[in-house]
């Protein structure tokens, strides 16, 4: 086949070319009517052992015995769930006010884009759910936000990374900001109300332990004095000591009572002198929204009094009973319904010591979580401010114009397969014969046509056999 023959053949493939290139332009130039996505990040330090996420009594975790590794990846991951939670989102629209309608440009790139982005929606929509609902501006945006809206622990390490986007640079930037702040208060107000609620909670239990010992002292301050006993747990055998030491221990009785009571009026006169209540108020702020709380509590300070003074109470009702107990022993008037009484004692005294103990844990509690609500803890940090970026993420404009391009030669190359089906390649009427007449020798029986043996005769006959000349001899005359 000769040069002219392959230019025949190849020129109905010029379609492929032209239709490749002018579907890769048109996919380039439609990218521009895709809305550009920036992405901004900043980053914030996860304060971990001042970190109270694991607990519901807003304490942090100092002193806990947790290993950092696992530490930093529980807190990373719990974190990065935070950001990516409607609250954040609901905090950042309320921030920048993203719900607000805005002016829309009337322009025809704006509306060609705005009709493409329409028409995609309501396409995902149908063949998603099988029906399109138009949400509100406020869900709109929200549920924009938090698509865009993401962060992530960097490998072995306390610092989190959000990046958050828009439309615009300047809108990346502002979202990213507004998402970190937006976490950093979130934090801070769930463990200030958990603190709350936990020292609330345990000042009722404090007040309800203190009405106990309360009880149990005055009933055991009142089983002593109307009996005339001392404690069991310091009476004295009278007949394993000499009359000197009873005088000796009557002596050290003496002291202690006047020592207990002097302590006793001291407390008396602090306790008058101190307020039992001490008001407190704190104002949480998400978004454009403030909380004020104000709490009124028993005052710590107040409490610990009450229980020096408890505690002085019991040890003065004790030692003025065995300094009693001793002067009779002295004076040899004791009776044998001394062991009979403190039988009696002896509960109340357990009731007491019961009761003093857990008072005691529970204003150990109650005084750590004062400590916590008002230390006003905070988980993270920031780090640094979020950057404007220099190009956008999305659209990839070279994805467009390769699948442009794909999708172009793949209809030039249909075109060209309906035009060769529709249009045969003709045949090409110049092409050159063939000439058989030497290579065909025909014989006549054997002889030639005088007698002679095996002469040939040569007497060609012309044959059209598609694009080629054919000739073959024909049959000469013979017996």
């Amino acid at each position: 086949m000769n040069t002219r023959d392959l230019v025949g053949h190849a020129r109905p493939y010029w379609r492929i070319a032209v239709v490749a290139v002018l579907g890769g332009l048109i996919a380039y130039v439609g990218s521009y009517v895709v809305s550009p996505t920036y992405v901004s990040s900043t980053r914030l330090l996860i304060r971990s052992r001042e970190s109270t996420v694991p607990s519901s009594t807003g304490q942090n975790l100092q002193g806990q015995p947790v290993i950092d590794s696992t530490l930093t990846k529980a807190l990373g991951e719990t974190q990065s769930a935070v950001v990516s939670s409607p609250a954040v989102a609901v905090a950042v629209v309320d921030a920048l006010h993203l719900d607000q309608p805005k002016p829309q440009s009337q322009s025809i790139v704006a509306k060609a884009k705005r009709a493409v982005a329409g028409t995609f929606k309501r396409g995902k929509a149908f063949l998603t759910h099988g029906f399109y609902a138009e949400p509100t501006d406020r869900d709109a945006a929200i549920q924009r936000v938090q698509a865009g809206l993401a962060a992530k622990a960097l490998k072995d390490s306390y610092v989190l990374e959000v990046s958050g986007s828009a439309e615009t640079a300047q809108g990346a930037v502002d979202v990213t900001n507004a998402a970190a702040d937006a976490l950093v208060a979130i934090s801070s107000a769930r463990f200030q109300e958990e603190a709350n609620k936990n020292r609330d909670f345990l000042a009722v239990q404090l007040t309800k332990t203190q009405g106990e010992v309360e009880a149990a002292t005055a009933a055991k301050n009142g089983y002593q004095k109307a009996n005339g006993i001392t404690d069991p747990t310091v009476a004295l055998t009278v007949s394993s000591e000499s009359r000197a030491q009873l005088e000796q221990d009557l002596r050290d009785a003496q002291t202690n009572v006047a020592g207990t009571q002097a302590q006793l009026n001291e407390v008396n006169t602090r306790l008058a002198a101190t307020d039992p209540t001490v008001a407190s108020s704190s104002a949480i702020q998400t978004g454009r929204s403030t909380t004020d709380i104000n709490t009124t509590q028993q005052s710590a300070a107040y409490q610990a009094l009450l229980v020096d003074r408890n505690r002085l109470e019991g040890e003065l009702a004790g030692y003025q009973a065995r300094q009693t107990f001793l002067s009779n022993q002295l004076s040899g008037s004791t009776n044998s319904a001394d062991t009979d009484q403190q039988a009696g004692l002896a509960p109340l005294t357990q009731r007491l010591e019961a009761a003093q103990k857990n008072y005691q844990s529970v204003s150990t509690e109650y005084q750590n979580a004062v400590l916590a609500a008002d230390q006003k803890s905070v988980e993270v940090t920031r780090i640094d401010e979020a950057q404007t970026p220099t190009f956008p993420v999305k659209p990839l404009r070279y994805i467009y114009l390769f699948l442009g391009l794909l999708c172009g030669a793949l209809a030039g190359w249909g075109l060209t397969w309906l035009h060769r089906r529709k249009n045969p390649v003709p045949v090409d009427d110049d092409a050159e014969a063939i000439d058989l007449t030497g290579t065909l020798p025909v014989f006549t029986n054997g002889y030639g046509a005088d007698g002679s043996d095996g002469e040939l005769l040569p007497t060609p006959a012309r044959t059209q056999v598609g694009r080629f000349e054919i000739f073959r001899p024909e049959p000469a005359d013979g017996p």
